[in-house]
C-alpha cells in the first residue's frame, strides 16, 4: 500500500494512522530522500499540531531541532542554520510506503508546491512506527508527562537568555553569570505560566521583535527563537530566593543618555531597564539591542541620522 503526503490540516479522521516525515535537503545517493520521524518525536509534533501550537521542540535526541507548524509549509530548524521541510501524512494502513512530491531548489530538496512539476521521494513505514489516530483522539498514544517538580520553599523562578551563542546545555553551563540577561517581570511571568500549564512554549514580544520560547526536555535549558531573523539562543530557568529573584527583575535604571526613548520601538528606556541598549559612539543615538538587530544584520546606517556604524563592534 502507498500513501501520498498532503498539507497538514487541523482535523484528523477518527480511524487510521499518521506519520510525520522530513525531506532531506541534501538528498540520498543523488536522489531525493524522505526521513521518517521516530514515533516518540512524531507524537510530540502531532500533539502540537492538534493544539494549534506555533512550534515544538524535539529535544537532544534529535539535536534540539524545533518544528515550526504555522504557515502553509511546516519546517524543521536546527541551530545554527539547519532547515528542512516537514510533512504530515495520514495512512489507511499502519505499514505502507509514503510518497512525497519534492523539487530540487538552490537551497536543496523541498516539498513541492501544489501543481508544480515534481519528483517523488518515498519511505517505508515499518510496523509500530505510525501513530493511531483513534488512540490519539481518545487521549492515548502519548507518553505520560512527568509532573513538574516543586520549587524549593521560599524560592521563585527566574528565566534568563544567554548572550553567548552556545547550542548545547553542557556549553551553556560554562557561561559566566554576567553573560545571562533577564526578561522583564511580565515576560518572566508569562514564560513561567506557560511552562506550569504544560504548554510546549510561548511567544513574547521584546521591543519590535517577537520570540518563540520553546521548552526543552533537557533540564533547565530551553530555546529562544526568532523565526523572522532565523536566530536562536539558549534560555535557562533557575530558582532563587524570592527577594533575590525580584531584585534581578528590577535592574538598575540604564545610564543617562542624550536620548530617553528607543527611536525604533518608541519605548522609554526607563520603563524597559531589563532590555540591553546600544549607543552609537559617533552620533550618540541609542537603541534597544533587540530592536536594532535587523538593521545591524544588514550593516545599514544609523536609522536616525544615516551615519556609518560599525555594528559588529557594538553588538554581542
Amino acid at each position: 500500500p502507498e500513501a501520498e503526503s498532503r498539507p497538514a490540516t487541523a482535523s484528523a479522521a477518527a480511524e487510521g494512522w499518521v506519520v510525520w516525515v522530513s525531506v532531506d535537503p541534501r538528498g540520498q545517493g543523488g536522489r531525493p530522500g524522505v526521513v521518517l520521524y521516530p514515533r516518540s518525536a512524531a507524537a510530540l509534533i502531532e500533539r502540537a499540531h492538534r493544539r494549534g501550537d506555533a512550534c515544538v521542540g524535539l529535544g537532544p535526541a534529535l539535536f534540539n531541532a524545533v518544528v515550526h507548524l504555522q504557515g502553509p509549509q511546516p519546517i524543521q530548524r536546527t541551530a545554527p542554520r539547519g532547515r528542512r521541510d516537514v510533512q504530515r501524512v495520514e495512512l489507511s494502513e499502519p505499514e505502507c510506503t509514503v510518497s512525497v512530491r519534492v523539487v530540487d531548489t538552490t537551497h536543496g530538496w523541498r516539498v513541492a508546491p501544489p501543481n508544480a512539476e515534481a519528483e517523488v521521494a518515498t519511505v517505508s513505514v515499518p510496523a509500530g512506527a505510525a501513530l493511531s489516530l483513534g488512540d490519539l483522539d481518545e487521549g492515548g498514544g502519548e507518553a505520560a508527562g512527568d509532573r513538574l517538580p516543586d520549587d524549593p520553599p521560599g524560592s521563585a523562578p527566574l528565566w534568563e537568555w544567554c548572550q553567548e551563542l552556545v547550542f548545547k546545555p553542557q556549553d551553556a553551563a560554562q557561561v559566566p553569570e554576567s553573560e545571562w540577561g533577564v526578561y522583564s517581570a511580565e515576560q518572566n511571568e508569562e514564560i513561567e505560566r506557560a511552562r506550569a500549564g504544560g504548554a510546549p512554549g510561548t511567544v513574547i514580544v521584546v521591543g519590535v521583535r517577537e520570540f518563540q520560547i520553546v521548552f526543552g526536555p533537557h533540564g533547565e535549558y530551553s530555546w529562544q527563537i526568532d523565526p523572522k531573523l532565523h536566530k536562536t539562543r539558549m534560555v535557562r530557568r533557575r530558582t532563587l530566593p524570592v527577594e533575590e529573584r525580584d531584585a534581578r527583575l528590577r535592574p538598575a535604571a540604564p545610564a543617562a543618555h542624550a536620548h530617553t526613548t528607543c527611536a525604533i520601538c518608541c519605548e522609554d528606556f526607563a520603563h524597559t531597564a531589563a532590555m540591553p541598549t546600544v549607543e552609537v559612539p559617533r552620533c550618540r543615538h541609542v537603541f534597544h539591542q533587540a530592536c536594532v538587530q535587523q538593521i545591524a544584520d544588514r550593516n545599514s546606517e544609523c536609522p536616525c541620522c544615516r551615519g556609518a556604524v560599525d555594528w559588529p563592534s557594538l553588538l554581542p
